[in-house]
């Protein structure tokens, strides 16, 4: 999303606005099914993403599955006194493998935060025992 501000021109203030969304479903000539049904609300005159997870139906597992981002809520409005941005696009679209893989001689962090409790991006610090380890040198590797 661009932006999400409805602005009065004539005073110019800027307001918080809304978008409804629906996330469908589909496979090889069977109907969409709506899998999420959901809003964005509040203001930004910045970019803004949104990361939704789907459960993918064990039915479905094995065929092409087809994806439909559906805007719900009206289109913007621009008259009079009041302009509505609220351009809504979609971005990725990435796979989830949730399989237990060991990775020896690694250090792997995950950190899943609601952003509503932070003002800002807190900081984190690792206390790391790690390993030196000699990279043979190539032609195809170059660490500068």
């Amino acid at each position: 999303m661009d932006s999400l501000v409805e602005v009065n021109k004539e005073s110019g203030d800027a307001y918080g606005h809304y978008v409804n969304y629906e996330i469908s479903l589909s496979t090889d000539n069977t109907n969409f099914v709506p899998r999420v049904r959901d809003s964005i609300v509040g203001k930004t005159m910045s970019k803004y993403e949104k990361a939704v997870t789907i459960e993918i139906p064990e039915n479905y597992k094995g065929s092409h599955i087809y994806v439909r981002l559906a805007r719900l809520s009206p289109d913007d409005l621009e008259s009079g006194d009041i302009r509505q941005k609220s351009v809504f696009r979609f971005k990725a679209l990435a796979t989830l493998v949730y399989d237990k893989l060991t990775y020896p001689n690694s250090a792997i962090f995950a950190l899943n935060i609601n952003s509503e409790y932070f003002s800002s991006i807190p900081s984190r610090s690792y206390d790391l025992k790690l390993m030196r380890v000699q990279v043979p040198s190539s032609n195809y590797y170059d660490p500068v």
